[in-house]
């Protein structure tokens, strides 16, 4: 079909026009053979295998036609169309393999077929995450980049094409989103759940270790950033926002020592209480026990204000009884475990701040130091919430607070 050409014009707000171009006779104007009119905007390289022509449009659509330069034969013909479940605005990445199999990377890795039947999607899926390069082959693998979809790292997998199966991946550009000084050498965990450990003599020999001790499984549908925080002396805990949240405790070898389900997304990182954890759960706190209890620790249930909730947005620990916690209206309260009539949790005090504070605070020794966007810096006692001092910066501050 050498002299056809394929030129696609978004002249539409939700559609555009594909033409089949006659380039063959280079002494006259290119007379239009065929025209077909398809919904989205094409953005993206349409792939030509053969006789078999797959356009990808916005919202990852594809559109596969049957493409002919013979006499008496039609031009264009459509064979069939595909669009996900959402309207995913991103790329979408084509790759035509043998007898009419096709691969469409955008929010995730599809295999498409088209034979006498029609164009059909196929079960095997791959690679969750928005594309972030075309897709590259090697044999029977496909190559995928792509963004995870809570981060900006690029996770480079190998999946093969029959049976989409990925055996390895390699991650590129995650950040270290915590660390836990353990004995010998440090604990490391990523913005996409590698988890490395390193000891005295390899932080002395310094380079760069490349395979991660271990990796933590993430559900398919992840949209917010991994949070890890220490929350003791030798533990780390990872909160795994999505459909399934859940919150990992590891230990300073770099394994998970325990595991919590959740029924909802935390608000805030989670806190140690003793060998117990303190989390923010929409509308309420919670206790997590390290060993089943007798009898649990009831969750304290946070008042309703003009109709909302306000979401606690940070928490402090202060003892094995006893947590702060700071709600998105700037209310500081002061909370304990109580044992009777049984376990539960109380408020103990609580106070009103000025205004809410723009960035997280940090305690230090037994005050609690916050920033709001007023530039004022108050400084309070963790037990009577009481003002100690507050200083004006006269400009709001540009990241939180260390204790140094």
């Amino acid at each position: 079909m050498a002299g056809l050409v394929l030129v696609a014009e978004n002249d539409r707000t939700t559609s555009s026009k594909l033409s089949v171009l006659d380039y063959r006779n280079v002494d006259s104007a290119a007379p239009v053979l065929a025209e077909a009119r398809v919904v989205g905007h094409v953005r993206d390289e349409p792939a030509l295998r053969g006789r078999d022509l797959f356009v990808p449009t916005s919202g990852e659509r594809v559109f596969a036609y049957r493409v002919s330069d013979e006499p008496g034969r039609a031009v264009l013909s459509p064979v069939g169309s595909y669009q996900t479940e959402t309207d995913h605005p991103a790329a979408i990445y084509l790759h035509t393999g043998p007898e009419g199999q096709l691969c469409a990377n955008g929010r995730r890795l599809r295999r498409f077929e088209l034979d006498t039947e029609g164009f059909r999607l196929l079960p095997q899926e791959a690679a969750i995450g928005a594309a972030a390069q075309p897709l590259q082959s090697w044999g029977n693998f496909l190559y995928v980049g792509r963004y995870p979809g809570w981060s900006q790292a690029v996770v480079i997998s190998q999946v093969e094409r029959e049976e989409m199966i990925s055996r390895w991946r390699t991650v590129v550009g995650a950040a270290v989103i915590a660390w836990l000084d353990r004995s010998g050498g440090l604990l490391g965990i990523t913005e996409t759940g590698e988890i490395f450990v390193l000891g005295e003599q390899a932080i002395r020999q310094g380079g760069m270790q490349q395979t991660p001790f271990e990796i933590l499984e993430i559900s398919a549908g992840v949209r917010r950033a991994l949070r890890a925080t220490p929350i003791s002396n030798d533990q780390l805990a990872v909160d795994l926002a999505g459909p399934k949240p859940r919150l990992d405790v590891l230990g300073s070898d770099g394994r998970v020592r325990a595991t919590y389900p959740l029924d909802q997304e935390l608000t805030a990182s989670p806190v140690g209480l003793g060998r117990d954890l303190v989390v923010a759960l929409p509308g309420r706190i919670r206790v997590l026990p390290a060993v089943k209890p007798t009898e649990p620790t009831s969750d304290l249930v946070l008042p309703v204000v003009e109709g909302e909730t306000p979401p606690i947005v940070q928490l402090f620990p202060l003892d094995e009884q006893q947590v702060l916690a700071i709600d998105s209206t700037g209310r500081l309260r002061r909370i304990q475990r109580r044992d009777q009539p049984s376990p539960h949790l109380a408020v103990a005090g609580d106070t009103q701040l000025k205004q809410p504070p723009t960035f997280a605070g940090v305690k230090a020794g037994q005050t609690v130091v916050l920033a709001d966007a007023a530039g004022l810096v108050p400084r309070r006692d963790v037990v009577s919430l009481s003002l100690i001092a507050e200083l004006s910066r006269g400009s709001p501050p540009a990241s939180g607070s260390w204790r140094l």
